[in-house]
């Protein structure tokens, strides 16, 4: 199997995408480029209903538990910088 394409039955490609854009969003609250309000912003729009369907891998629920926990976590999110 190749992890890089396809883990648990769904496109890894696609996961890993979204996690480097929220690693760049937190970047970017740590720099004082964007607020914690724009950021929730873009988090809704990578996390947004279109890219829960493409996660066939997992639980429906699970998947939206996980971006429910992501989501609050970035809300008390602390700029580090």
């Amino acid at each position: 199997m190749d992890l890089k394409t396809s883990f648990f039955g769904y496109d890894m490609e696609i996961v890993l995408g979204r996690f480097e854009r929220l690693r760049k969003i937190l970047d970017q609250i740590d720099e004082r480029k964007i607020n914690k309000d724009t950021a929730l912003n873009l988090f809704d729009a990578i996390t947004a209903e279109p890219i829960r369907r493409r996660l066939t891998g997992f639980n429906r629920k699970s998947v939206d538990a996980a971006f429910a926990s992501i989501r609050e976590q970035l809300v008390n999110y602390q700029p580090q910088r």
